[in-house]
């Protein structure tokens, strides 16, 4: 082994000469005494110590901390034993700081506590005079004990009663000092205690809540701010504002003022820090991610686009600034950035606050895929539900399939994620309410309520069983203290459910049971609290009373369907939910074309072109949204439709009306949209039937286009066909009766193929009957009845000797008349009372009895009610074939047309009821 000249100089020339010199001058020595000795090895170990922390130094200015580490070891043996105050607190101060280094680069608890103690060591020796150094080294101890806390709490679960301990020590400490009295260097220890202090609480407060740990933590941290003041201990004083603006946000309750005082402690940072804002870019980077933060709640309590946009910036900002080392750091940003664009598509509708939402997300996924902490886990798990919930409001503006199959994509990984958390519960055995709290009770729900919408989109039955088993398993994980504090969503997600299955089967009694779970939903939540989710909740309840009119008490349904429309557009306005308040507006356009056909026409189709406009403008608004475009194209035509029957320009009004539903059936394809394809296209058939209609009247007979009718009789029976794949049993039953119609009306000009046209006719009939029951069904069997009536008609007309045929035809236009009371339902009753003046009319020319007298009577009596309807109701092409039919009636009264005109203005049927329409029988 070589020496080097340094060490034969130290090791062996000084000693040997110090021996020699011992020898011959003992006697000196012995007088001098053992004082001259020990300054003399001073001097030796000073010249050795100097030398290894100079090249200790060199090795620090190139950051190579391990050799610079060994050097200082050496000196520090030495240092520790023999040395100055000032050699000892600079060689112990180097080697805190390179340990604190290396413990940062390493995440190596061992390196924080050596550097905490040589950090300590050199506080020891030193004087408070150099004020400067002081402050430098109280920082760096603030800093690594913050980090010791830290890393013994999350890596060897350090017991909250250990760090209570702590606590209980420094209070004790604390008592001993009276604030008042303190010198500079006593109120620098004082305000470390309660740093210190501060921190145990809180550590404490995220194993416990305990509100006297939120005043200890505000207090210690107010307290310690007496001492570090902003110009004298600026790094101190940014710590604590620091923390005390991260306690706000994740321990106070979230209320304005708390947020607010959290805003302006972290803006305190960020303006001090600004002034050297390159040596600050982490200290920047936390502060602008903790703002971001209170900005983004702040925004959910204001409902706020501002503070949304403001957290954003913030957050984005953080971003720019983080460095590649503070992974959990930027994670916990993108989420916050996730959360900020959902909050804000949910106000303006904008699909690219979507998508930048899921790409924030997945930027949490990519920084924790292979983290197996459990909070990782859960953090995972939540970014993946979020993600399947934006792909759920996407598919409601572009591409439905594919993004419904992602939505359920991302939240069945999420299920597969969480059983990670279980089984680490399971190992560690874990309290379950550490890992069984509302996070699955959100997914669950979540879930279910995309599974609601692929049911109504795409019309899977299974869907909704899947629906009401993830609600179920919602119910099991509901947090009592959850957002709305009751489980109203699950009330409501289930109503919808049973609304769905009334499609397909129990059509009563799962409306009932929707109806009530809707109605409980309505009842547990509170309007002025939460107006977005009342919204929703009232709108399902229109939907409710909307399908339930069709089966019974129409109009008084549709009133209360239409009240609660409109009230659900109250809570969401056009500037903040422009998708939702298009999709309510169309709901309207139904609620006007329903009473459009019932009675006041004109003005029901009036109201309904209004909210056809706003529907537009909304989805103007949103951009291309082609499912709700669609569908209000198709509402478009249906107008168009019902304006053909009260318009001159009958053509024009069929023509555009088959052109916006033919737009629509662009969007609703076959093959993507089956049961909404086959809605439209049974408009199209109606719109046939009621072409060849008009044209009946019109062309006096002379030009029937009965091809027309075979058409739309292949057209439903394809319609049919679908309906039939996807068990709706109840759509089946209302095509069975339509192509019936068809089939009746080709009976009746087809004379010689009508037996095979009413066989035909009757055997759909049957079908419908069997679905439509009179007491379960009224209003649709009543137009099952109308049809049987014509049915027996249209046999009676072939064989006019069957008394029976005849009274059957009877009995069933009275049951359509009694089905449907003449107060809600004048126009339906008017056609009932034309089909029983054509069977009188037809009664009296095959009767040859004096009973033939009577029923001329009768035929003009019907004739004239409904006749009286139609004048009010516009219907000018049933108006003019009724005006034929009269004159018809009236021929052998030799009756002027104003005659006629003064006894039809009499109207008086119109505001009859039942005991009329018995007299017409």
């Amino acid at each position: 082994m070589m020496f080097t000249t340094e060490q034969i100089i130290l090791y062996i020339v000084i000693p040997a000469f110090a021996f020699i010199f011992g020898l011959i001058f003992k006697p000196v020595l012995e007088f001098l005494g053992e004082k001259f000795n020990d300054k003399f090895l001073y001097y030796v170990n000073f010249i050795y110590i100097n030398r290894l922390h100079k090249k200790a130094r060199k090795q620090l200015e190139n950051e190579n901390y391990k050799p610079a580490l060994e050097e200082l070891n050496k000196a520090t043996e030495l240092a520790d034993k023999n040395i100055s105050s000032k050699m000892f607190h600079d060689i112990n101060y180097e080697a805190g700081k390179c340990y604190l280094k290396l413990a940062e680069k390493e995440n190596d608890f061992n390196k924080y506590k050596k550097a905490e103690e040589h950090l300590t060591k050199a506080l020891l020796k030193f004087s408070y005079d150099d004020k400067p150094e002081y402050k430098k080294m109280n920082k760096y101890l603030i800093k690594i004990k913050n980090n010791i806390l830290k890393y013994e709490y999350k890596q060897y679960d350090f017991d909250s009663v250990i760090i209570n301990k702590s606590a209980n020590e420094i209070q004790k400490s604390l008592k001993g000092y009276k604030f008042d009295s303190l010198d500079k260097k006593q109120a620098l220890r004082y305000a470390n205690l309660q740093t210190f202090l501060a921190t145990c609480y809180t550590k404490i407060l995220e194993k416990e809540y305990n509100k006297d740990y939120i005043d200890n933590i505000t207090n210690a941290y107010q307290e310690s701010l007496r001492v570090y003041k902003k110009d004298e201990f600026t790094e101190e004083y940014l710590n604590n504002i620091e923390k005390l603006g991260e306690f706000y946000i994740n321990n106070m309750p979230d209320n304005q003022d708390n947020l607010s005082t959290a805003i302006n402690y972290l803006k305190n940072a960020i303006q001090i820090y600004s002034s050297n804002f390159k040596a600050h870019q982490r200290e920047m980077s936390r502060i602008k991610y903790h703002l971001g933060r209170a900005y983004y709640r702040l925004g959910k309590l204001e409902n706020s686009i501002k503070n949304w946009y403001k957290a954003i910036d913030y957050l984005n900002d953080a971003i720019n600034h983080s460095s590649d080392d503070e992974l959990e750091q930027l994670a916990d940003i993108e989420n916050t950035l996730g959360l900020c664009y959902m909050k804000l598509f949910n106000i303006i509708d904008n699909r690219e606050n979507l998508k930048k939402s899921n790409k924030s997300f997945n930027k949490v996924l990519s920084i924790y895929k292979s983290d197996i902490a459990i909070e990782k886990i859960i953090i995972y798990y939540k970014a993946l539900c979020h993600i399947g919930l934006n792909y759920f409001h996407l598919a409601k503006i572009e591409t439905p399939h594919r993004n419904i199959e992602n939505s359920l994509s991302s939240f069945n990984q999420a299920f597969e994620h969480y059983k990670k958390v279980v089984n680490i519960s399971n190992d560690k055995k874990l309290e379950e309410s550490d890992y069984k709290d509302k996070n699955r009770y959100y997914a669950y729900n979540f879930r279910a309520k995309v599974y609601l919408y692929q049911a109504e989109l795409l019309n899977t039955r299974t869907s909704v069983e899947k629906a009401l088993d993830d609600l179920g398993e919602a119910r099991k994980y509901f947090p009592i203290d959850g957002e709305l504090g009751d489980d109203c969503w699950i009330l409501n997600n289930t109503s919808i459910a049973y609304q769905l299955k009334s499609e397909q089967e129990k059509r009563s009694e799962n409306l009932k049971s929707a109806i009530e779970l809707n109605d409980a939903a309505i009842k547990k939540i509170d309007k002025e609290s939460h107006p977005v989710y009342y919204s929703d909740f009232i709108s399902t309840k229109g939907d409710l009373f909307l399908k339930l009119s069709d089966i019974r008490e129409n109009n008084e349904n549709l009133k209360i369907s239409q009240a609660a429309y409109e009230e659900a557009l109250t809570g969401k306005t056009l500037e903040k939910s422009p998708i939702e308040n298009a999709i309510t507006e169309n709901k309207l356009i139904k609620i006007y074309i329903k009473k459009a056909k019932i009675k006041d026409t004109q003005d029901n189709l009036l109201k309904a072109n209004e909210h056809l406009k706003k529907a537009s403008v909304f989805c103007t608004k949103i951009g291309n949204v082609p499912c709700e475009l669609a569908k209000i194209r198709a509402q478009c035509g249906q107008i168009q439709h019902l304006l053909s029957k009260v318009s001159n320009n009958y053509n024009a009004y069929i023509k555009t009306s088959k052109i916006s539903l033919e737009k629509a059936l662009e969007v609703f394809t076959a093959e993507s949209f089956p049961i909404w394809h086959a809605k439209i296209q049974y408009e199209l058939c109606d719109l046939k039937i009621t072409d060849f209609r008009i044209n009946y009247i019109k062309n006096n007979k002379k030009e029937l286009n009965l091809h027309l009718i075979k058409e739309t009789i292949s057209d439903l029976e394809i319609v049919l066909k679908v309906m039939e794949e996807e068990g709706y049993i109840y759509k089946e039953a209302k095509i069975c009766n339509k192509i019936a119609d068809c089939f009746l009306i080709l009976a009746s000009e087809k004379k010689d193929k009508a037996v095979e046209y009413l066989k035909k006719a009757e055997e759909y009939l049957k079908k419908a009957q069997d679905v439509f029951d009179s007491d379960s069904s009224p209003l649709d069997y009543s137009d099952v009845a109308k049809n049987l009536g014509k049915l027996f008609f249209l046999k009676y007309l072939e064989n006019s000797d069957d008394e029976n045929l005849f009274n059957e035809a009877v009995k069933y236009y009275k049951e359509s008349l009694d089905k449907r009371p003449f107060k809600e339902y004048p126009i339906h009753q008017a056609y009932i009372l034309e089909n029983f003046g054509d069977l009188y009319f037809e009664k009296s020319r095959f009767d040859k009895t004096d009973e033939s007298k009577k029923y001329k009577d009768k035929v003009k009596y019907c004739y004239e009610a409904a006749m009286s309807v139609f004048i009010s109701e516009d219907y000018i092409h049933d108006k003019e074939s009724l005006r034929n039919k009269l004159e018809e009636a009236y021929i052998e009264d030799i009756l002027t047309n104003d005659d006629l005109k003064k006894r039809l203005e009499k109207e008086i049927y119109y505001h009859e009821t039942r005991p009329e329409a018995e007299k017409a029988n």
